[in-house]
């Protein structure tokens, strides 16, 4: 897009008025019209309540860097293609004038989606609308949440299931299975005995510099140590060859592999995000968001993010198009320690 046409853009963002009041979203929902509505709070606030047939947004920084530069499209950070003549409602809690909404406005404005806010926002709709609002335990909860289970008797047992959701903070239930023989967890995770057998974990990248391997000692469990904390400075990189190695040996013997790191939203996501884009063969976009639906919450470091970016760039180079004319034999190792020869070598 042109800069004068992006002018164009702002300059009728600004002069009209591109917002619905409540009775207009009230109509839209209750005759099922067509308008895609997503919702911009976080991803606590969404399961809690939301707009009947709401979808929760969740962008982190490098990723709203590149939307607002064009550098991706709508469809990579909505997470589905949306048709040309699609009308799109955003909302925050109040007004949606955050630098997400922003950002998204004018994007779909100029991909040509008739995009607007919603006035007063979820507040208010909620307090004129709530029949029309859902709540916890109904059933179109936001994808990757499907299994939470809220209840509010209170129990005097407590299954290993109960167990392993409870520790996952924030309503989220963990760990989370992203793959046959592959789940994302937490620390909680990888000091609870039970919740590993109820898992059936038999391995475990521990991505973090002080939580220790708890069962190592034991025989039953296999660890793989990343000793690093959740800092710009860290390089997360370096280790990606060989958590993936990890993580292939136990899933090609159908061993259940648990990845966590303290929170379970930032360093063992990276690890897992980059499983993804190196076995799935994934761009660094793609293999986000099929972590984000599943775990709404996840919040990559910026650095860790921009390793990725550099992941996924050396996965295209290391390609069978991009080595045609190297020997079979040649094995070049990149800084992150990936071999491009096939089958797949690490340097462990």
């Amino acid at each position: 897009m042109t800069l004068g046409r992006r002018n164009n853009v702002k300059k009728a963002l600004s002069d009209k008025d591109l917002s619905k009041n409540n009775t207009w979203l009230a109509s839209m929902v209750k005759k099922g019209q067509a308008c895609a509505i997503f919702d911009l709070r976080s991803p606590e606030d969404f399961v809690k309540s939301r707009i009947r047939g709401a979808e929760n947004i969740s962008v982190p920084t490098l990723m709203l860097k590149r939307l607002s530069n064009n550098k991706i499209g709508i469809a990579s950070v909505v997470g589905r293609s949306l048709k040309p003549s699609s009308k799109v409602l955003l909302y925050e809690n109040l007004c949606a004038n955050s630098a997400l909404a922003n950002v998204l406005m004018r994007r779909l404005t100029e991909e040509g989606f008739s995009a607007f806010t919603l006035k007063g926002g979820f507040q208010d709709f909620f307090t004129e609308f709530p029949e029309l609002c859902e709540r916890d335990g109904e059933a179109s909860l936001s994808v990757g949440l499907t299994n939470l289970r809220i209840s509010s008797h209170s129990i005097d047992y407590e299954t290993p299931t109960n167990r392993c959701e409870k520790n996952g903070g924030q309503g989220e239930p963990f760990p989370v299975r992203v793959l046959p023989n592959l789940f994302l967890g937490n620390a909680s995770n990888a000091e609870d005995r039970e919740c590993l057998r109820e898992h059936k974990i038999s391995r475990v990248v521990n991505v973090t510099r002080d939580s220790p391997n708890y069962f190592e000692e034991d025989g039953d469990v296999e660890y793989l140590k990343i000793p690093i904390t959740d800092h710009w400075s860290e390089n997360l990189c370096n280790y990606f060859a060989q958590a993936i190695s990890f993580i292939d040996e136990g899933r090609q013997r159908k061993e259940n592999v648990l990845v966590h790191c303290l929170a379970g939203i930032s360093r063992s996501v990276t690890v897992t995000v980059a499983y993804l884009m190196h076995n799935l063969n994934l761009s660094m976009n793609d293999a986000y968001e099929f972590v984000r639906k599943i775990k709404p919450s996840i919040s990559p470091n910026f650095n860790f993010m921009g390793q990725l970016l550099d992941f996924e760039a050396q996965l295209k180079s290391a390609s069978p198009s991009s080595n045609s004319n190297s020997s079979s034999g040649d094995c070049s190792i990149s800084p992150c320690g990936y071999f491009s020869t096939s089958p797949i070598q690490f340097n462990r």
